[in-house]
């Protein structure tokens, strides 16, 4: 005998299922379990069981079922024990009269046939709060994932997934996908959903396999607990990988939203990328995405976005910790979805610096494309930001702050389009101070102080990243430092170890006088010693604050060490890097020591040990940063608050620590050691 039965999901989505009459209350519902693992993901014991009667005495139909909001009526099959037959649901006629353990039984089939045959339901299967929750479809785009990538990421994220194979994808931006409007035939909605797959990424159908995965607790409960959506039910993943065909359909009435990425670049081919979006059937159909970054080894990496547009990232070391930083994350804010950009690392999770784009060079001869004028260009940094405090620092030894304009961006990054809800970057932002004096964090948590912050005097852009679309239409980061050409309205670089070398080199005309830093005799000295030092030190900081497994943790701050014990051991014996000359190779280390007791050390977890442990480089930071000239520079308010108000996947709610007690004025020993073109 079989028994009519509809299934109320998440979100009050509703479903026919014919099952057996087979044993009591219980086994019933592990039946139901057992046999739709994909669109049932609560326990087993959790279902609810009523009786599909009307107050009228009928049974109920299919459209009944999907439009009860309110079981209070219901008769509930609460006893685990009783037999379903015990509640009269094979009775066509009479809620009183009952059918007992084996008489009647044909009559009751008879029944059960013509209830199939009317639409009619016996039984209501409920999950629990299934009104209450919003039912979502979810998406993974994801670029270059190997077959073994592909079993781990099976094996540890484990969320009861649906996987969807298919050819890399040809698009770089994909429309929403929307179901059709009032459409509940799945194999319609499943035959719209592959029209799509083959429009938007041009695959053929015998490309394409569903393939299914088990499910654990690592992020079921979510949407409980934390998050205004959850990650319960089946989802999709978009694999670039080809497999046979294996039809399936996915969940009726539920829309589906696609985001394809472009494609990764060569310098990180080995980086999987992954966005998660979720879609909420109550929700409107630009509601924003949340988002999954992972190296498929130890690492991951979450974001979301509220209503309110409050950004919120975390890293954990493992998925099972998901529930965990949910619930810290969500506890003084309300978070739902967002990512504001990705950052690239190697297979093994060691971080990976992009070149820079923008490689234009100033030279004396009036005559050159970019030649040195007084008034032509102008410089925009950030005050945190190393790399663009090398470039200030320099540009003031030149005596060239009359010659180059200098605009200073906010510490802290903004939503560079807070216009466009689709759009989830955050990166650097021209802030008024006096206007306002303070602003939130990319989280939307705190107040970070504007000042020394400026606008943009030339462009009157309101973030850098308006600088680099003016100039280019390719997907580049929008990073400080920027050396503007005013004459041909484009940038000229962003590379800065070679804006201190034009600073340095190509300005004696508009300069004169002033040291040279780059001296061809000390050149090849000068190269040798920056290409460890960038390496191990000023990129070495941030190999070890963005490496996303232990092992690229481990190598980074060993080469760290090991090369600020080479440091130690130089300046033993000598001034500065390349004997007693102050060179651009002590301007490049600097920037990174100045920064590392007060950032790196606890924020990068570079926590061997502080700058200040050590005698001679500690000495050397004082004495470089006493300079009249390069002290203005440094600004540590700047610093502070960019890195732990701005890197909210390593610090989630953007505190600021205290400072430690290092007195940078402090008398210094270097006078020791003779030095040639030094104040």
């Amino acid at each position: 005998m079989t028994l009519n039965c509809a299934i109320v999901g998440d979100g009050g989505s509703v479903f026919a299922v014919d099952m057996p009459l087979e044993g009591d209350v219980r086994h019933m519902k592990r039946r139901i379990k057992r046999e739709h693992p994909g669109r049932i993901d609560c326990d087993a014991d959790e279902l609810e069981l009523y009786v599909a009667r009307k107050s009228d005495g009928t049974w109920m139909t299919d459209a009944d079922a999907k439009s009860v909001t309110d079981t209070s009526t219901l008769t509930h099959l609460a006893r685990a024990h009783a037999y379903l037959h015990d509640y009269g649901i094979y009775d066509s006629d009479s809620e009183e009269e009952e059918a007992s353990d084996d008489s009647d039984s044909e009559a009751a089939a008879a029944a059960a046939a013509v209830a199939k045959a009317a639409g009619t339901v016996r039984l209501l299967v409920v999950v629990p709060n299934a009104w209450t929750k919003p039912v979502h479809r979810c998406v993974f785009s994801i670029a270059h994932l190997t077959r073994q990538h592909h079993e781990l990421l099976v094996k540890k994220l484990r969320l009861g997934l649906r996987f969807v194979a298919a050819a890399e994808p040809q698009a770089t931006s994909v429309a929403p996908y929307r179901w059709p409007q009032g459409e509940h035939d799945a194999a319609a909605q499943h035959v719209a959903w592959l029209a799509y797959l083959r429009e938007h990424f041009a695959l053929d159908a015998q490309e394409l396999q569903w393939l299914e995965v088990s499910a654990d607790e690592t992020l079921l409960s979510v949407n409980d607990e934390a998050l205004p959506f959850g990650l319960r039910g089946t989802a999709s993943l978009l694999l670039v990988d080809r497999r046979s065909l294996v039809h399936d359909e996915p969940l009726a009435g539920v829309r589906l939203v696609v985001q394809v990425r472009p494609r990764v670049g060569r310098d990180h081919r080995s980086q999987a990328l992954a966005q998660l979006i979720a879609a909420n059937l109550k929700a409107p159909l630009d509601c924003a995405p949340m988002s999954l970054v992972t190296d498929l080894n130890d690492r991951w990496f979450f974001s979301w976005f509220s209503a309110a547009r409050v950004v919120t990232h975390v890293s954990l070391e493992h998925p099972g910790n998901a529930l965990a930083f949910v619930a810290a994350a969500t506890a003084s804010a309300s978070v739902s979805s967002s990512f504001c950009g990705f950052f690239a690392t190697s297979e093994k999770g060691t971080f990976q610096r992009e070149p820079s784009v923008f490689r234009n060079w100033i030279e004396a001869d009036p005559a050159a494309e970019f030649p040195a004028e007084k008034g032509r260009y102008h410089l925009y940094i950030s005050l945190a930001c190393p790399w663009a405090s090398r470039c200030l620092a320099m540009l003031e030894l030149k005596g060239l702050h009359d010659a180059v304009g200098v605009s200073v961006v906010h510490p802290v990054f903004q939503k560079t389009k807070p216009n466009d809800p689709e759009d989830t970057h955050v990166g650097w932002a021209f802030v008024d101070p006096e206007a306002t004096p303070s602003i939130a964090g990319p989280s939307g948590l705190g107040a970070y102080s504007s000042k020394d912050s400026t606008v943009d005097p030339i462009n009157g852009a309101a973030f850098v990243r308006d600088l680099y679309e003016r100039c280019t239409s390719q997907k580049v980061r929008f990073t400080v430092p920027v050396l503007w050409d005013k004459q041909k309205q484009t940038i000229l670089s962003n590379e800065s170890s070679e804006i201190i070398r034009m600073f340095n080199s190509a300005f004696r005309g508009v300069a004169p006088g002033a040291h040279d830093y780059y001296p061809e005799r000390l050149r090849a000295q000068i190269d040798e010693i920056n290409a460890w030092v960038y390496d191990d030190i000023n990129n070495g900081v941030y190999k070890c604050g963005f490496a996303s497994t232990q092992q690229a943790y481990d190598e980074a701050v060993t080469k760290l060490f090991a090369a600020l014990d080479r440091v130690e051991q130089i300046l033993g014996r000598q001034r500065f890097l390349v004997g007693d000359a102050f060179t651009e190779a002590d301007l490049r280390l600097f920037m990174t020591l100045i920064r590392f007791d007060e950032v790196y050390y606890v924020h990068f977890k570079t926590s061997k040990r502080l700058i200040k442990d050590f005698p001679n480089l500690s000495n050397y930071t004082r004495e470089i940063y006493q300079h009249p000239k390069i002290k203005p520079t440094v600004n540590m308010q700047h610093i502070k608050l960019h890195y732990y108000a701005s890197h909210t996947h390593i610090n989630t709610f953007g505190i600021v620590p205290v400072s430690a007690a290092i007195d940078l004025d402090a008398p210094h020993d270097r006078h020791r050691f003779p030095a040639t073109n030094w104040p």
